[in-house]
């Protein structure tokens, strides 16, 4: 028992691991974008973890980077990365910088790595750092190997190994147990301007010369943000270019921020807040105090969480970047220069004009410049050409002070291209076609033009387009077309090229096209009765029957002769004739109209006419019809009675009544159209109501024409045709079994329950 309880929850805890995973998959699925975490441990030579590495990941593709710093067990970490391929490093004082590939495609830790300490040897190096003939202590001397190079890093060639020391309270520095090699060397002061060395000769008491940090190039500057508020709590930095060092700014009074350059360095002020979007200002050739604001845009999400640098520290710690909150740093890769115009094939006719726009031109941090040439420097250029070559030139520089130009190439053509075309008639696909004449072009397929203005040209530029007016008020557009006329006529086929600078030329052909399409014929028949009712379609013995093929079409539009045959021995011409039918017959007659246009093409149309008797009609009941001829108490049974007419002129509406075991109860009543009645002598049409069955044996009446509207004559087999009687059982419904059916239910599943009771512990356990 216990056996088959422990299977039964291994099996449901399957179960729910598979629903978790499949339900994992879907919200995975979901997700825009594939998210994962990574973690390693940086190690020394002995297995050691390192602290205070600096890790640094790079997306080649987007310029994507992401820092951190090792625990003092040597791990770090990084959340949220996206997939991608990357470059990581590992940089440390005192160590061997790392550099190596990395794939992320999953969350979870990657392989550890191991630094390499910086060598040691037997060589002793000194000095003092001075600033303004004094020591300065506290001041931070790095020296770097130039002799050991790793692989390329963005594109800078990195400093290998490196060593770092404090300068003591009167300025001086040592450095013991030293390598034989050429070193860099860099001075970092918070008094004193940073300062770097190459390739320095070191021999014993070396001095490295600093400047004193004064307010002589201060640059003193304002946050706020785009409503003018100040910002008294936003970062502000400096990146200097020459020495490759980020700074901080002081700040002073609460509100101002203070920066003190190298004069002659350019500079990338950087102004940021949790709340709002970056901004950044470049500053070229210091050289005095400067004041101004930096104003930070609203945060509206997407880019504004990135900061763009112009590029990473060639000396050093290439991650010695600021804390920028949780903000993304990228390189800027430089601006997009783009023209634009509302011409954008750059060719007119010659001294024609060209409105030019270098709206579109992109840099992520914003462009500053545009210029074309020639003293102008607005973001639009209009300028007008004649002759060539012609050659417009943007330059646009963005914030960093980076550059792209575009050039294009402008024609001005004067000269009108030549229009110039064939035409062939084809009738059929493998048809090689013949040229069009006066006597080949027939109207309607297969007989198709194909329009060919392949010989069109222009001297300077292109034709460009192709329009076609083929002069039935059909166009079409293309070097090579086709057409079917359908229509006769002489037509004028007009072809217009125009070039790319808008000059046009024309080019015209006449081409006959012969009717050989028959009419299209078509005539109705009408007479006026004895009363002067207008009876259409529509004919009576004795009486003129009006003809009228008014309705006849023909394509060519020309004259059409009308020859009529009225089967009796009578011939009559004309669109509109008038003929008397003396006799009735069953078989009628067979008018004939024979149509004939201009060109000779033919077409008839046979259409019999029975004409009517000048007597009342014949119309009565022939039967009656049940949907069902035994139906249960309270269905529905459609009734129908079929009406039969005898002779042929009915055009009246006819009502038809229904009713139930005597002419006092009418369950229903109809009106049925004449027309549908007079459509030949025999025809039947059918009469439908609904009725709900009530129990019992009933007899059906159905009559037509109750209130004698039609004239009939008053004898009893007219009469009695009139109505028509049906019997009917109806059968009474049973009692429903429906309680018995619940009962039954109601007893198995209290059966089923008592069952499952008694065995529970079986089942599920205690």
């Amino acid at each position: 028992m216990t056996e088959q309880r422990n299977s039964r929850i291994a099996l449901l805890a399957v179960v729910m691991l598979l629903s978790g995973a499949f339900l994992g998959l879907v919200v995975s699925n979901d997700a825009s974008a594939a998210k994962y975490n990574i973690n390693s441990i940086v190690k020394d030579a002995d297995g050691t973890g390192i602290s205070g590495v600096s890790v640094t990941i790079l997306d080649r593709d987007s310029g994507y980077t992401k820092s951190t710093t090792t625990l003092n067990d040597g791990f770090y970490a990084f959340t949220n990365v996206n997939d991608g391929d990357y470059d990581i490093r590992y940089s440390k004082i005192g160590y061997l910088s790392i550099r190596d590939n990395l794939t992320i495609s999953s969350s979870g830790s990657i392989e550890s790595v191991n630094m390499d300490a910086a060598p040691s040897g037997d060589i002793s190096i000194s000095g003092n750092v001075t600033g303004d003939g004094f020591g300065v202590s506290g001041a931070t001397v790095t020296l770097f190997s130039t002799d050991v190079f790793e692989d390329s890093w963005w594109g800078y060639a990195d400093i290998g190994y490196s060593w770092s020391v404090t300068t003591n309270e009167t300025g001086y520095y040592s450095f013991s147990e030293m390598p034989g090699v050429t070193f860099d060397a860099r001075v970092d002061s918070d008094d004193h301007y940073t300062k770097n060395w190459e390739n320095v000769d070191f021999t014993l008491d070396t001095e490295l010369q600093v400047s004193n940090v004064t307010d002589a190039n201060n640059q003193n500057i304002n946050v706020k943000d785009n409503l003018g508020n100040i910002i008294s709590d936003a970062k502000v930095f400096m990146y200097e270019a020459s020495t490759s060092t980020w700074t901080e700014a002081t700040k002073f009074g609460g509100a101002t921020y203070i920066l003190s350059p190298n004069t002659g360095s350019t500079v990338y002020v950087y102004a940021y807040h949790e709340d709002h979007k970056p901004v950044v200002t470049k500053l070229s050739d210091i050289g005095d105090t400067n004041s101004f604001e930096m104003i930070l845009g609203e945060n509206n999400l997407g880019d504004d969480d990135i900061i763009y640098i112009p590029g990473l520290p060639t000396h050093g710690s290439q991650t010695d970047l600021p804390e920028l909150y949780d903000r993304t740093v990228k390189l800027n890769m430089g601006p997009t220069a783009k023209i634009s115009s509302n011409n954008d094939d750059y060719v007119v006719t010659d001294g024609g004009a060209i409105n030019f726009s270098a709206s579109g031109s992109f840099s992520v941090v914003g462009i500053t410049s545009y210029d074309w040439g020639n003293d102008n420097t607005d973001v639009t250029y209009n300028s007008t050409f004649t002759g060539n070559p012609n050659v417009v030139s943007l330059t646009v520089t963005d914030n960093f002070g980076d550059t792209d130009t575009v050039t294009v190439n402008v024609t001005a053509d004067a000269d009108n291209p030549v229009a110039s075309f064939s035409a062939i008639v084809k009738t059929g696909v493998n048809d090689n076609g013949t040229a069009v004449n006066s006597t080949n072009v027939f109207e309607d397929a297969p007989y198709t033009v194909v329009f060919n203005a392949s010989e069109s040209s222009d001297v300077t530029s292109s034709v460009v387009s192709y329009s076609w007016d083929f002069g039935d008020e059909n166009t079409d557009t293309g070097k090579v077309v086709s057409h079917v006329f359908t229509d006769p006529g002489i037509f004028n086929a007009v072809l217009t090229v125009t070039d790319a600078a808008g000059n046009t030329d024309t080019e015209s052909l006449s081409i006959t096209v012969h009717d050989i399409t028959n009419p299209n014929v078509f005539f109705n028949f009408s007479y006026v009765d004895s009363e002067g009712i207008y009876r259409e379609n529509a004919a009576m013995e004795g009486v003129p029957i009006a003809f009228n093929a008014g309705l006849t079409t023909d394509n060519s539009g020309g004259d059409l002769t009308y020859e009529w045959d009225f089967s009796d021995s009578t011939i009559a011409n004309g669109k509109e004739v008038t003929h008397t039918f003396d006799n009735v017959t069953a078989e009628g007659y067979e008018v004939t109209l024979v149509v004939t246009d201009e060109a000779g093409n033919t077409a008839q149309m046979m259409m019999p006419i029975y004409p009517s008797e000048m007597s009342r009609p014949d119309l009565f009941i022939s039967k009656v019809i049940f949907s069902n001829e035994n139906p249960l108490e309270d269905s529905s049974v459609d009734i129908t009675a079929v009406l039969k007419l005898q002779k042929m002129n009915v055009s009246d509406d006819i009502e038809v009544a229904f009713y139930l075991n005597n002419m006092d109860n009418q369950i229903g009543a109809l009106s049925v159209d004449g027309s549908s009645l007079s459509k030949e002598v025999g025809s039947e049409y059918n009469a439908t109501i609904s009725w709900k069955a009530i129990a019992g044996t009933h007899t059906i009446f159905a009559v037509v024409d109750p209130n004698d509207m039609i004239n009939e004559g008053n004898s009893e087999a007219a009469l009695k045709n009139n109505e028509f009687a049906k019997d009917i059982v109806v059968t009474e419904k049973e009692e429903s079994n429906d309680t018995s059916i619940i009962l039954l239910v109601l007893v198995v599943v209290i059966s089923i329950g008592a069952v499952g009771y008694i065995y529970k512990d079986s089942l599920f356990g205690k």
